[in-house]
């Protein structure tokens, strides 16, 4: 078995993570031995900079345990395996999981068998951005403020009072982790 190690999701101290294979996945609740979801990485390219998320949902009404299992496997992928894209393919019908996965940066590119499956893909930066996003609903009362990326190399980010905006580094978002 291995073990997903890298986990940094608020929930992580509650689910458990057994390796099928490398980069997949079957999570527990610590409580529990019967697994409620399946996750893992396929590599779409050599360099294994872009992977395909294959996700199965295997217990009914556990889904915001799968979002909290997706934010793990996530971080994990785009810090530790240093993904660039990942792409996810979900079936119209599941719309929890459609849900849940943009809440997490994942955008529509595409539809397949007559518009019935959607493609969705992420990269690091919609990532951050939807977790800043949903930090930023949690914590600051007036929803006027935004969130985006900046230039600036020698600061982690700007608050900005005026525009009502908080920016960070486009650049030290690629080189230090999701959490930092």
């Amino acid at each position: 078995m291995i073990a997903l190690t890298s986990i940094s999701s608020p929930m992580a101290d509650a689910l458990r993570f057994d390796g099928l294979a490398e980069h997949d996945w079957l999570v527990s609740k610590l409580d529990q031995t019967a697994a409620f979801a399946q996750i893992g990485f396929k590599f779409v390219e050599q360099t294994k900079s872009n992977a395909h998320l294959e996700l199965r949902q295997l217990e009914p009404g556990t889904m915001a345990w799968v979002a909290e299992a997706l934010v793990s496997v996530l971080d994990y992928g785009f810090d530790q395996l240093k993904l660039t894209k990942v792409t996810v393919r979900v079936k119209l019908d599941q719309i929890s999981h459609l849900s849940a996965l943009e809440d997490l940066g994942f955008v529509e590119k595409s539809r397949s068998n007559g518009g019935s499956v959607i493609r969705l893909v992420a990269n690091r930066y919609d990532y951050i951005e939807a977790l800043a996003q949903s930090l930023m609903l949690e914590h600051i009362e007036d929803r006027d403020w935004s969130f985006g990326f900046d230039n600036g190399r020698r600061r982690a980010g700007l608050c900005s009072y005026t525009d009502k905006k908080i920016t960070v580094s486009k650049y030290l978002s690629l080189v230090h982790s999701i959490d930092d």
